[in-house]
């Protein structure tokens, strides 16, 4: 139960980062149309991260974003409060496995409700003390400004149009300067053709593929795992109604929003079925 409350104190708070993306359709509403730089798309990713944040990282961040942030959190929590139950649940943390308690040490569990916004906040913190201001010292003022508008993260996964006046290897350097216990991966965009001959950078954020094309165009598509067999519950099997409509409906739904080539859309879904 001071888990859940925890969470309800603390998710209004993760609205507030710069680089704050809910989930698809966030991204989606966020992520412009056409870039007006030169720049390649890499994705980033935290190896890790919910059992590599130290308590002491995890609670300054606490502390940051109470002060950042007091009109958002009700009158009759205080800081001390926040902060001492957050410790609490993270000092006590017990497990069984094979017969042997264990209680964890390092991080948080996957499982407690503040956990996501806990973690989230702790990134933003290293973000807003550290990254920005590291960004700011190596980039000229308009690729700084454009870096971090278009920089978005969800949790521990990152999307961004570097400009190419900073190398990959710095930037990731750079992320992996933020705290010893958080490492940070790169993946840099792919490069396909389409059918006119034509380069394209494509990269993956979250069920979102990206793709950049040499007019600094942006297009999107849906990314699928490669372990998405693509199996759907039975149209035949005994479930409510309103549950087998509503597969179908999503599915396309999903091409709808997701798909921005309109070509595209009426290959994978005829017209007569959304319309």
């Amino acid at each position: 139960n001071l888990s859940k409350l925890i969470e309800k104190i603390l998710k209004p708070l993760v609205k507030t980062q710069k680089t704050f993306v809910l989930d698809d359709w966030d991204f989606l509403r966020k992520l412009p149309r056409k870039l007006d730089y030169n720049c390649d798309l890499y994705a980033w990713d935290i190896v890790s991260l919910y059992t590599s944040i130290p308590h002491d990282l995890g609670l300054i961040a606490l502390e940051y974003w109470y002060n950042r942030c007091k009109n958002l959190i009700d009158d009759r929590f205080t800081q001390s409060f926040i902060v001492d139950s957050v410790k609490f649940i993270l000092e006590h943390n017990y497990f069984l496995f094979d017969n042997v308690m264990y209680r964890q040490v390092k991080g948080t569990a996957m499982g407690p409700d503040f956990a996501p916004p806990y973690a989230c906040l702790s990134v933003g913190y290293l973000e807003e003390t550290k990254l920005f201001d590291s960004l700011n010292q190596v980039l000229n003022d308009d690729d700084y400004r454009r870096l971090i508008q278009h920089l978005k993260r969800y949790m521990d996964d990152g999307f961004v149009p570097l400009p190419k006046t900073i190398s990959a290897d710095n930037f990731l350097q750079i992320l992996n300067d933020l705290h010893p216990s958080i490492n940070f991966t790169l993946e840099k965009a792919s490069v396909e053709t389409n059918s006119g001959n034509e380069s394209l950078q494509c990269v993956n954020f979250l069920d979102v593929k990206v793709i950049l094309d040499s007019a600094n165009m942006i297009s999107t598509d849906i990314y699928y795992k490669s372990t998405n067999s693509h199996d759907y519950l039975h149209y035949d099997s005994f479930h409510p109604s309103h549950t087998l409509q509503n597969i179908p409906f999503t599915l396309a739904k999903r091409i709808v929003v997701f798909v921005s080539d309109e070509k595209v859309v009426e290959k994978r879904l005829p017209k007569r079925c959304y319309q």
